[in-house]
């Protein structure tokens, strides 16, 4: 039980590391596809002061996800440790998936994920949670 939950938890850890890859700012030196056609620089299609606001806008996005998942881990690290395990584990899994890796009752897995919520309305941070 100790080793699946540890075990999820570094995959967790590595998946979170992989998001927001999608938010990479493309080069203005990128070819664009053009089909049949030879490729033409971004630059020659793209206005550089667009650019240069979908960039920051970018940016500002990574960096905001960045501030809100290390409040949410702050929250989590300052619950007991039965809520933070439950906490990571409804990070990836429903509560009946919980409930089973677990070995706790669903409704008591429930009820845990409601006291969770509590403590991070507590934060201000209850409406980040889906």
């Amino acid at each position: 039980m100790i080793i699946d939950n540890r075990v999820a938890t570094i995959v967790e850890h590595q998946s979170a590391e992989k998001r927001g890859y999608e938010t990479v700012v493309q080069s203005l030196d990128d070819k664009i596809d053009c089909g049949d056609e030879p490729g033409i620089l971004r630059h020659e299609v793209v206005n550089q002061d667009t650019y240069l606001v979908e960039s920051w806008e970018a940016a500002w996005i990574e960096a905001d996800r960045r501030h809100r998942r290390a409040e949410i881990d702050r929250a989590i690290e300052a619950l007991p440790a039965k809520l933070q395990e439950i906490a990571r584990l409804l990070e990836t899994v429903s509560i009946t998936d919980a409930a089973r890796i677990t070995g706790i009752p669903r409704t008591t897995v429930n009820e845990m994920r409601n006291a969770i919520r509590k403590e991070f309305k507590k934060r201000g941070i209850d409406d980040w949670l889906k």
